[in-house]
């Protein structure tokens, strides 16, 4: 029987693989109550399967867990942007900007968050940087 750590890890390495059925089995009986360290690999198995309004309340809960993870601000603005709330998304990408600002990514998905609230001036700006 495996530890629920190792579960999580376990669970990462079957959603890096494409196996969302196996990742969403292997931790749905540690769901109730979510241990904090499965907030995020929930997440991320619910944004894979385009399940946006269940990811985005689990990367809002792994900001409030861990709000200098890059990934975790990142992956709420694209749930966000997954249900067309552009307006939610921007500060997300926002943040994850401020944390990492050599990534591409959310300069990106900014940018086309900020196009979709036809913002088109600062989206513009936003792909120059």
């Amino acid at each position: 029987m495996m530890t629920p750590s190792q579960t999580v890890m376990r669970g990462w390495q079957l959603l890096q693989a494409g196996q969302l059925a196996a990742a969403d089995e292997m931790v749905r009986p540690l769901l109730a109550p979510m241990n904090d360290e499965l907030v995020p690999l929930v997440g991320a198995i619910r944004l894979q399967q385009s399940r946006f309004s269940e990811a985005a309340p689990l990367f809002e809960r792994a900001r409030a867990l861990n709000p200098r993870e890059v990934r975790f601000a990142f992956l709420h603005g694209t749930a966000l942007a997954g249900m067309n709330r552009f307006a939610e998304a921007v500060p997300a990408f926002q943040a994850a900007i401020k944390l990492a600002p050599n990534i591409a990514d959310p300069y990106l998905a900014l940018g086309q968050a900020q196009r979709k609230l036809r913002q088109l001036d600062e989206a513009q700006d936003t792909y120059r940087k």
